[in-house]
Formats: structure tokens, C-alpha cells, sequence
């Protein structure tokens, strides 16, 4: 129905929350949030 909506059916194995990150791309983008699953953000 609604992709977007659906449960993800892998869990991460790490989720950070309330932080800050500077992530290193072209455009040096920034984020708050961010989760691993096997080694992968």
C-alpha cells in the first residue's frame, strides 16, 4: 500500500540520536541521527 510506511524488517545495530555529524561529502553535509546495520550506515 504505502511503501514508505512499511516496518523495516532488519534491525540496526546502532542508532545514535541528538548528535552531531559532519558527514564528509561534497557539500560537507551535517546530520543528527544516524544507524548501522553489518558495519553499513
Amino acid at each position: 500500500m504505502f511503501p514508505a510506511c512499511e516496518v523495516p524488517k532488519d534491525k540496526a545495530d546502532l542508532l545514535v540520536l541528538n548528535a552531531n555529524v559532519y558527514i564528509v561529502d561534497d557539500i560537507f553535509s551535517r546530520s543528527t541521527t544516524f544507524a548501522v546495520h553489518d558495519g553499513i550506515l
